[in-house]
């Protein structure tokens, strides 16, 4: 083990093989593989895990929202809400049209607004010859792949490339939105969302018909409906590319994020870096990523879309620093990051050496 005196408390109390299985989960296991956006995983990273997953930013900036949200004026009447139901069938004909092969799942948030979506799928079917050859051709895809329409509570262990969510929860006939959230409203309902919302690899679309401030639920004992609530209004940053107020929202769902996002404190040693990279013509940006691991700066060439390299500035050069950084960065190298670590006693001791290095794996690149 490392650092013995680090882990001495430890392991009076802990066997090695323990403390090598709680270094292991510490170093590896907390590393988030699913989603290739990081948007997708953000909330719950913040919301279940105390944004302590580590979460690859995307070292290509796209136009493409990862999460889109798709606002109808639906009622929720008998359970149901029929438009809701509609633009969804109107939605996987246009992905069927656009896709590259991606796998698809559609979650609701009862089992009468799956059974509403299945039969409109069915219908559908009988009137548009080509949809009912899509939906033949997801038969014949493998179990993992197929399209599904499942309710919330059985989405455990499914895994889809797009995941389009019928929120469902709507005005009624009387025009009031009922707070008839079942299973959600329960103990430990939170957690279901969290399987749920947590399931996309590559896009979500969420179809709502309601805005997030609509649903007034600070009153309520259980934490599942404040943070569907809490979903939605982050949903509805993300669609919109306002970065500030997602960041906000992300920031303030536990108190382990303790990150002013308007007045954040850096170092001599990292404001000296970004002013020589500004100075040398470069886009530098600070603190990328929405995980608490951000990488702390990213170079990239002007009027481009892709980060040419990401670098981490340390300033200790421990057995365990180094060790969690050797496996941080490779998760982010194998996500598409060409990463370089510049150390503060390096910098200090000679600028330009470092900047020469940063340059040369740029012009390799």
């Amino acid at each position: 083990v490392d650092d013995y005196d680090e882990y001495s408390g430890v392991l009076e109390e802990e066997s090695l093989l323990d403390l090598a299985r709680h270094r292991y989960h510490e170093l590896i296991l907390n590393y988030h593989y699913r989603s290739k956006y990081e948007e997708l995983i953000a909330f719950s990273n913040y919301a279940f895990y105390n944004g302590k997953l580590h979460v690859c930013p995307n070292p290509h900036l796209t136009s493409n929202r990862p999460i889109e949200r798709i606002k109808v004026n639906g009622r929720w009447v008998n359970r149901q809400n029929e438009v809701e139901a509609s633009e969804i069938i109107t939605l996987l004909k246009k992905i069927f049209m656009e896709r590259k092969n991606e796998s698809i799942g559609i979650i609701t948030f009862n089992s009468n607004q799956k059974e509403l979506i299945l039969d409109k799928i069915e219908r559908e079917c009988l009137y548009d010859p080509d949809f009912y050859q899509a939906i033949n051709l997801e038969k014949l895809r493998d179990a993992q792949e197929q399209l599904f329409v499942k309710n919330i509570e059985n989405v455990q262990g499914d895994e889809r490339d797009i995941i389009i969510f019928s929120i469902g929860y709507a005005p009624n006939e009387n025009n009031r939105i009922v707070r008839q959230f079942g299973w959600l409203n329960s103990e430990g309902g939170e957690n279901r969302l969290n399987v749920a919302i947590s399931r996309a690899k590559q896009k979500i679309y969420v179809v709502t018909s309601i805005e997030p401030f609509e649903l007034q639920v600070s009153d309520l004992r259980n934490h599942g409906p404040k943070l569907l609530r809490d979903y939605l209004e982050y949903v509805k940053a993300i669609s919109e590319n306002d970065t500030i107020s997602s960041q906000k929202i992300l920031y303030r769902l536990n108190e382990y994020s303790k990150v002013d996002i308007n007045e954040e404190k850096k170092s001599d040693f990292e404001n000296s870096v970004y002013e020589e990279f500004i100075n040398l013509g470069f886009e530098v940006d600070k603190n990328v990523g929405t995980g608490l691991h951000k990488i702390s700066l990213a170079l990239k060439r002007k009027d481009t879309n892709n980060y040419l390299i990401g670098l981490e500035l340390d300033r200790n050069h421990t057995s365990s620093i180094k060790e969690r950084d050797y496996h941080r960065q490779k998760y982010l190298e194998n996500n598409g990051w060409i990463i370089h670590r510049i150390w503060g006693s390096d910098w200090w001791r000679n600028k330009q050496v470092e900047i020469e290095k940063v340059l040369s794996i740029i012009n390799k690149i």
